[in-house]
């Protein structure tokens, strides 16, 4: 009988400088700053982006969840919310409600 053994994949996250983080207190701010991640996209096809921020509206950081074709995209929800289904089970020993 074969047996494999796989590293486990963990997520942490230490927000050292949250301070400096761009507060996200607008929808004008919000445009600005996917403008600036959307201006290298080429528009000849769908994107999904999603902007994660903290408590506060601190920026955490942008990701492109999906690119598809010129009409649609496909999001599966676990997709995005993976990172932080696996943190909260790692801080609440496993269990996930």
């Amino acid at each position: 009988m074969n047996t494999f053994s796989f590293p486990q994949i963990s997520v942490n996250y230490k927000d050292a400088d949250a301070a400096k983080r761009t507060l996200v207190n607008s929808s004008r701010v919000s445009y600005d700053i996917f403008k600036e991640a959307y201006d290298e996209c080429m528009q000849h096809h769908e994107e999904c982006w999603v902007m994660f921020l903290n408590q506060a509206n601190r920026l955490l950081g942008l990701s492109c969840i999906s690119k598809c074709g010129i009409s649609q995209t496909v999001v599966d929800v676990r997709i995005i919310l993976f990172p932080y289904t696996t943190l909260f089970r790692s801080q609440h020993g496993g269990q996930l409600q």
